[in-house]
């Protein structure tokens, strides 16, 4: 699945999806509507064209895991770890059930996935990936004007995503939240020195939440920002995957039904 494809799916389409912006209403709709109508591509991810401008998407994520040389996030390689071994035990358990009749829950596994996760390693991640896109900036250009020709005008749009496995919390005047990166004074001050940015599309995967911010709208979110290192944070180190399995025979499958309760 295309990337944008996959974003679309999961924050856009029969989602309870919620998003806030700082800019204004009727820029922060525009750029929305034109990152779910953009076109894929390598380097940059997908890209808009209108009357000569290019709205230049350039996706990525970071999470709060640990991360190793030549493996990346630990929660996401210890993720695709134990699906693959959910996979296999299910292969090996349907492999050996002889064929049934009727409709039968064979079995529910059960497994737990460590994420190696910290608020020192959320913050390291997001800088990380932040720079190493930003880096790029010039050769995704490049890369749009062999298609689009040299005269093109860029708008470009960094759309952020925080993969962190069960999302995480941080505490306010006694409640707590559920973590935006944005709000945090270390990411407004990559997005203010990233000055070749124009808008900045935060996506939260575990609250299907969305916040659109301008070149212009950091001017009002840096007025609330949060002290990251003064802030309590708290990110969830385990998690459970449950993987069930029913076993439903052919002919049922089939049947056309002969009542509303069949």
């Amino acid at each position: 699945m295309k990337e944008i494809d996959r974003i679309k799916q999961e924050y856009f389409i029969n989602k309870n999806f919620r998003y806030g912006a700082f800019c204004c209403p009727k820029s922060s709709r525009k750029i929305l509507d034109f990152m779910f109508n953009s076109i894929p591509f390598e380097k940059p991810d997908f890209y808009y064209f209108d009357n000569q401008k290019c709205y230049l998407f350039e996706h990525f994520e970071f999470d709060a895991s640990k991360r190793v040389k030549n493996c990346g996030s630990l929660s996401r390689r210890n993720l695709n770890v134990t699906n693959k071994e959910i996979d296999n035990e299910w292969k090996s358990i349907t492999s050996n059930v002889t064929k049934r009749d009727e409709i039968t829950n064979w079995e529910t596994i059960t497994k737990t996935v460590e994420n190696h996760a910290s608020k020192e390693s959320w913050k390291e991640n997001f800088c990380n990936t932040f720079d190493e896109h930003y880096n790029k900036l010039n050769v995704y250009q490049d890369n749009l004007k062999t298609v689009l020709g040299q005269d093109v005008k860029f708008i470009n749009c960094f759309v952020i995503e925080d993969t962190t496995e069960l999302g995480g919390l941080y505490f306010l005047n006694g409640k707590h939240h559920h973590t935006l990166v944005c709000i945090f004074d270390f990411a407004i001050k990559k997005m203010n020195e990233a000055k070749k940015i124009d808008y900045f599309i935060y996506l939260n995967r575990q609250d299907c939440f969305c916040m659109i911010i301008s070149r212009n709208g950091l001017k009002k979110i840096v007025v609330n920002q949060l002290d990251f290192n003064k802030t309590n944070m708290v990110f969830f180190n385990q998690s459970h995957v449950i993987s069930a399995c029913i076993s439903i025979p052919d002919e049922l499958m089939h049947k056309q039904p002969t009542s509303l309760t069949e």
